[in-house]
Protein backbone atom coordinates (compact mmCIF):
# COMPACT_ATOMS: atom_id res chain seq x y z
CA UNK A 1 0.00 0.00 0.00
CA UNK A 2 2.79 2.46 1.21
CA UNK A 3 4.31 1.70 -2.31
CA UNK A 4 1.92 2.54 -4.56
CA UNK A 5 0.83 5.72 -2.70
CA UNK A 6 4.79 6.69 -3.00
CA UNK A 7 3.92 6.06 -7.09
CA UNK A 8 1.25 7.44 -7.14
CA UNK A 9 2.54 10.68 -5.61
CA UNK A 10 5.51 10.35 -7.95
CA UNK A 11 3.16 9.96 -11.20
CA UNK A 12 1.41 13.39 -9.64
CA UNK A 13 4.39 15.27 -9.44
CA UNK A 14 5.74 14.36 -12.76
CA UNK A 15 1.84 15.72 -13.89
CA UNK A 16 3.12 18.95 -11.98
CA UNK A 17 5.96 19.49 -13.61
CA UNK A 18 4.70 19.35 -17.43
CA UNK A 19 2.20 21.73 -16.27
CA UNK A 20 4.24 24.07 -14.76
CA UNK A 21 6.56 24.02 -18.04
CA UNK A 22 3.72 24.58 -20.01
CA UNK A 23 2.31 27.64 -17.92
CA UNK A 24 5.88 28.64 -18.05
CA UNK A 25 5.76 28.54 -22.04
CA UNK A 26 2.71 30.66 -22.17
CA UNK A 27 4.03 33.33 -20.03
CA UNK A 28 7.16 33.28 -22.08
CA UNK A 29 5.09 33.88 -25.36
CA UNK A 30 3.09 36.13 -23.38
CA UNK A 31 5.90 38.58 -22.44
CA UNK A 32 7.43 38.67 -26.60
CA UNK A 33 4.19 39.07 -28.04
CA UNK A 34 4.16 35.38 -29.70
CA UNK A 35 0.78 34.02 -29.39
CA UNK A 36 -1.44 37.22 -30.50
CA UNK A 37 -2.27 34.66 -33.59
CA UNK A 38 -2.89 31.63 -31.19
CA UNK A 39 -5.73 33.84 -29.11
CA UNK A 40 -7.12 35.26 -31.98
CA UNK A 41 -7.94 32.15 -33.72
CA UNK A 42 -9.23 30.53 -30.63
CA UNK A 43 -11.57 33.46 -30.13
CA UNK A 44 -12.95 33.10 -33.82
CA UNK A 45 -13.38 29.43 -33.37
CA UNK A 46 -15.36 29.63 -30.02
CA UNK A 47 -17.16 33.14 -31.50
CA UNK A 48 -18.71 31.46 -34.64
CA UNK A 49 -21.46 29.90 -32.88
CA UNK A 50 -22.66 33.42 -30.91
CA UNK A 51 -26.49 33.88 -30.57
CA UNK A 52 -28.43 35.11 -28.07
CA UNK A 53 -29.21 32.20 -26.19
CA UNK A 54 -26.11 30.94 -26.03
CA UNK A 55 -24.73 34.70 -24.83
CA UNK A 56 -27.23 34.04 -21.81
CA UNK A 57 -26.06 30.62 -21.51
CA UNK A 58 -22.66 31.29 -20.97
CA UNK A 59 -23.40 34.27 -19.00
CA UNK A 60 -24.95 31.73 -16.34
CA UNK A 61 -21.85 29.37 -16.47
CA UNK A 62 -19.67 31.93 -15.71
CA UNK A 63 -21.17 33.20 -13.29
CA UNK A 64 -21.24 29.93 -11.42
CA UNK A 65 -17.90 29.68 -11.76
CA UNK A 66 -17.24 33.01 -10.13
CA UNK A 67 -16.58 34.07 -6.69
CA UNK A 68 -20.02 34.11 -5.40
CA UNK A 69 -21.13 31.01 -7.18
CA UNK A 70 -17.94 28.94 -5.95
CA UNK A 71 -18.31 30.91 -2.53
CA UNK A 72 -22.00 29.50 -2.20
CA UNK A 73 -21.03 25.88 -2.83
CA UNK A 74 -17.97 25.77 -1.26
CA UNK A 75 -19.59 26.80 1.94
CA UNK A 76 -22.63 24.06 1.63
CA UNK A 77 -19.90 21.42 0.13
CA UNK A 78 -18.60 21.94 3.55
CA UNK A 79 -21.59 21.99 6.02
CA UNK A 80 -22.14 18.61 4.39
CA UNK A 81 -18.43 17.29 4.87
CA UNK A 82 -19.03 18.48 8.68
CA UNK A 83 -21.98 16.97 9.03
CA UNK A 84 -21.01 13.89 7.16
CA UNK A 85 -17.88 13.56 9.91
CA UNK A 86 -15.11 14.34 7.06
CA UNK A 87 -13.87 17.96 8.62
CA UNK A 88 -10.95 17.08 6.94
CA UNK A 89 -11.94 16.91 3.24
CA UNK A 90 -13.62 20.62 4.16
CA UNK A 91 -10.49 21.74 5.04
CA UNK A 92 -8.17 20.90 2.43
CA UNK A 93 -11.03 21.75 0.10
CA UNK A 94 -11.74 25.24 1.66
CA UNK A 95 -7.44 25.87 1.97
CA UNK A 96 -6.88 24.28 -1.53
CA UNK A 97 -9.10 27.45 -3.31
CA UNK A 98 -8.77 30.12 -0.92
CA UNK A 99 -5.23 29.89 -1.51
CA UNK A 100 -5.47 29.26 -5.42
CA UNK A 101 -7.63 32.83 -5.33
CA UNK A 102 -4.57 34.47 -3.47
CA UNK A 103 -1.95 33.54 -5.24
CA UNK A 104 -3.77 33.93 -9.09
CA UNK A 105 -4.76 37.56 -8.04
CA UNK A 106 -0.96 37.76 -6.98
CA UNK A 107 0.18 36.96 -10.22
CA UNK A 108 -2.67 38.83 -12.33
CA UNK A 109 -1.04 42.05 -10.46
CA UNK A 110 2.58 41.27 -10.90
CA UNK A 111 2.00 40.42 -14.49
CA UNK A 112 -0.76 42.82 -15.54
CA UNK A 113 -1.78 41.72 -19.00
CA UNK A 114 -4.06 44.14 -20.05
CA UNK A 115 -7.56 42.09 -20.65
CA UNK A 116 -8.97 41.87 -24.09
CA UNK A 117 -10.80 45.56 -25.24
CA UNK A 118 -12.41 44.92 -28.41
CA UNK A 119 -14.99 41.93 -28.53
CA UNK A 120 -16.51 42.31 -25.01
CA UNK A 121 -19.98 41.01 -24.14
CA UNK A 122 -19.60 41.57 -20.57
CA UNK A 123 -17.60 44.28 -18.92
CA UNK A 124 -14.58 42.86 -15.79
CA UNK A 125 -12.31 44.32 -13.72
CA UNK A 126 -8.63 43.66 -13.41
CA UNK A 127 -5.49 42.02 -15.14
CA UNK A 128 -6.37 39.10 -17.43
CA UNK A 129 -3.10 36.63 -17.11
CA UNK A 130 -3.94 33.67 -15.60
CA UNK A 131 -7.94 33.73 -15.47
CA UNK A 132 -9.24 33.44 -11.95
CA UNK A 133 -12.56 31.74 -13.09
CA UNK A 134 -10.50 28.90 -14.58
CA UNK A 135 -7.78 28.05 -12.45
CA UNK A 136 -9.90 28.49 -9.14
CA UNK A 137 -12.96 26.49 -11.02
CA UNK A 138 -10.04 23.63 -11.65
CA UNK A 139 -8.83 23.54 -8.07
CA UNK A 140 -12.20 23.29 -6.25
CA UNK A 141 -13.78 21.01 -8.57
CA UNK A 142 -10.64 19.16 -10.04
CA UNK A 143 -10.05 18.44 -5.99
CA UNK A 144 -13.63 17.67 -5.28
CA UNK A 145 -13.45 15.14 -8.40
CA UNK A 146 -10.66 13.64 -7.06
CA UNK A 147 -11.97 13.40 -3.73
CA UNK A 148 -15.28 11.38 -5.11
CA UNK A 149 -13.27 9.15 -6.81
CA UNK A 150 -11.69 8.40 -3.27
CA UNK A 151 -15.22 8.03 -1.23
CA UNK A 152 -18.40 7.62 -3.52
CA UNK A 153 -17.56 3.25 -4.76
CA UNK A 154 -20.42 3.49 -7.17
CA UNK A 155 -19.00 3.70 -10.22
CA UNK A 156 -21.50 4.35 -12.98
CA UNK A 157 -22.33 7.06 -9.78
CA UNK A 158 -18.97 8.54 -9.65
CA UNK A 159 -18.57 8.68 -13.61
CA UNK A 160 -21.48 10.69 -13.63
CA UNK A 161 -20.81 13.63 -11.20
CA UNK A 162 -17.31 13.28 -12.18
CA UNK A 163 -17.96 13.65 -16.11
CA UNK A 164 -20.45 16.61 -15.17
CA UNK A 165 -18.02 18.25 -13.22
CA UNK A 166 -15.26 18.18 -15.68
CA UNK A 167 -17.26 19.61 -18.40
CA UNK A 168 -18.40 22.49 -15.90
CA UNK A 169 -14.95 23.34 -15.32
CA UNK A 170 -13.95 23.09 -19.35
CA UNK A 171 -17.67 25.38 -20.29
CA UNK A 172 -16.59 27.96 -17.56
CA UNK A 173 -13.31 28.29 -19.55
CA UNK A 174 -14.80 28.63 -22.55
CA UNK A 175 -17.59 31.31 -21.27
CA UNK A 176 -14.63 33.69 -20.39
CA UNK A 177 -13.32 33.39 -24.11
CA UNK A 178 -16.89 33.33 -25.70
CA UNK A 179 -17.65 36.69 -23.62
CA UNK A 180 -14.54 38.87 -24.58
CA UNK A 181 -13.14 39.01 -20.72
CA UNK A 182 -10.38 36.17 -21.06
CA UNK A 183 -7.51 35.44 -23.98
CA UNK A 184 -7.59 31.61 -24.90
CA UNK A 185 -3.86 31.29 -23.09
CA UNK A 186 -5.20 33.29 -19.62
CA UNK A 187 -7.78 30.45 -20.13
CA UNK A 188 -5.37 27.46 -20.45
CA UNK A 189 -2.64 28.69 -18.02
CA UNK A 190 -5.63 29.00 -15.50
CA UNK A 191 -6.79 25.36 -15.53
CA UNK A 192 -2.64 24.81 -15.07
CA UNK A 193 -1.91 26.68 -12.67
CA UNK A 194 -5.41 25.29 -11.45
CA UNK A 195 -5.10 22.19 -11.58
CA UNK A 196 -1.19 22.13 -10.23
CA UNK A 197 -2.68 23.74 -7.02
CA UNK A 198 -5.35 20.61 -7.37
CA UNK A 199 -2.48 18.10 -7.26
CA UNK A 200 -0.60 19.34 -4.70
CA UNK A 201 -3.51 19.23 -2.31
CA UNK A 202 -4.02 15.55 -3.18
CA UNK A 203 -0.61 14.91 -2.31
CA UNK A 204 -1.10 16.38 0.86
CA UNK A 205 -4.71 14.46 1.46
CA UNK A 206 -2.47 11.36 1.02
CA UNK A 207 -0.97 11.95 4.25
CA UNK A 208 -3.45 13.80 6.67
CA UNK A 209 -6.87 11.44 5.23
Amino acid sequence: MKEKKTQNIKKKLIILLVAFMIFVTLFILIITGNIEKFDNTCYNLVIQFKSNTLTQIMKIITNIGGSIGVLSILIILSIILIIKKKEKYAIIILLNTVICAILNFLMKITIQRQRPTGFRIIEEIGYSFPSGHSSVNMAFYGLLIYYIYKIIRNKKIRSIVCGILGVLIFLIGISRIYLGVHYTSDVIAGFLFGLSICIISSIISTKYI
